[in-house]
């Protein structure tokens, strides 16, 4: 299932989570709030925000398995992010996809490619949108990837960068 009160949902989550009522909110929302740092694991995979002084709220949201869950209504090998983040930042939030990934780099990207087309109205509500992978070593070239460029190009022309490395960490205070 394709959670289909995702648009209202994100923004209204990122205002206030405990007003929302929805069946699938424990499944997806992991946390909301202004902790210091924001991390997300999975399968030794980590990705970190940085929230130094504590000046932003962020809300993090489980894609895979909880804003898109698999099922009879999901369509077959439906390619999904693992993470959104959302930093609450007037007058638009910034949003972060992220995918923890082994060593599949062109599937990674299809994933955060695939998620940011889903979402897209929701997306185009955001000040700036990143896109983060953080991956298994071996390989280096994925610069040179046509897929990854113009997926580039895209998180580019959002205001915002696309970023895959071994170890990610960023600061809400740099990407703002």
């Amino acid at each position: 299932m394709i959670c289909k009160k995702t648009e209202a949902c994100f923004f209204e989550l990122l205002k206030s989570p405990d007003v929302v009522r929805c069946k699938q909110k424990p499944l997806c929302l992991d946390f909301c709030d202004t902790r210091s740092e924001a991390v997300c694991k999975e399968k030794g995979k980590v990705y970190r925000l940085l929230n130094k002084d504590r000046l932003y709220k962020i809300l993090s949201l489980h894609v895979d398995g909880g804003v898109i869950v698999t099922d009879r209504e999901t369509p077959p090998n439906v390619a999904k992010c693992d993470y959104l983040y959302l930093i609450d930042l007037e007058p638009e939030p910034i949003a972060i996809l992220i995918e923890l990934k082994g060593t599949d780099i062109k599937r990674a990207i299809e994933q955060i490619k695939n998620t940011l087309v889903l979402f897209s109205h929701a997306f185009d509500k955001c000040n700036k949108v990143y896109g983060r992978i953080v991956f298994s070593g071996g390989t280096p070239n994925i610069q040179n990837i046509p897929a990854f460029m113009s997926l580039q190009r895209e998180f580019k022309r959002r205001k915002g960068s696309l970023i895959a490395n071994e170890v990610l960490t960023d600061s809400v205070e740099n990407i703002c």
